[in-house]
């Protein structure tokens, strides 16, 4: 069985950019040449997207290595199979890992288990909001958000009343 999705380095200084490169060939056991393109949302870094293929739950493995290279931002996706589940993988500096099971549309799932235990963690100081925010990955999405525009201009359509 094959999985595909992509990898997104939404962040990375040019330093560790031939560390990011090993880690990506030593996972999928292949020669890559990441096309690499200025960051405008922090000067002096540097970004990347590219698809791929290989076997299910890689996101794992490429996550883990490229964490190790600590201040890289990125995100990687693997896509759900029909009537399967994907995944999620999004890490900043700042924040950390976030880990997330995707439905064939790229919808978060989350399991009643982790439902559960968000609902009875007494902690009056974190209302049950923030909490579910920070299970859907409210906080990675927040930080990520404006290296994702710079992935990609973006054309605002505006309504002439």
């Amino acid at each position: 069985m094959t999985a595909s999705g992509i990898v997104q380095i939404h962040s990375v200084v040019a330093a560790l950019r031939p560390h990011i490169e090993w880690a990506v060939e030593a996972v999928f056991g292949m020669p890559v040449a990441l096309r690499w393109q200025p960051q405008p949302a922090a000067p002096g870094h540097f970004k990347c997207e590219f698809p791929w293929r290989g076997v299910p739950n890689i996101v794992d493995e490429l996550g883990s290595e490229l964490i190790s290279c600590k201040q890289v931002r990125f995100e990687i996706m693997e896509d759900a199979p029909a009537g399967g589940l994907g995944r999620r993988v999004c890490f900043t500096p700042a924040l950390g890992v976030f880990n997330g099971v995707t439905n064939e549309l790229g919808d978060l799932i989350v399991d009643e288990n982790r439902l559960r235990t968000i609902m009875g963690i007494n902690a009056p100081s974190r209302p049950l909001a923030e909490r579910l925010d920070e299970l859907l990955g409210k906080p990675w999405d927040d930080e990520l958000e404006v290296f994702r525009h710079g992935e990609a201009p973006v054309r605002w359509l505006h309504a002439v009343s």
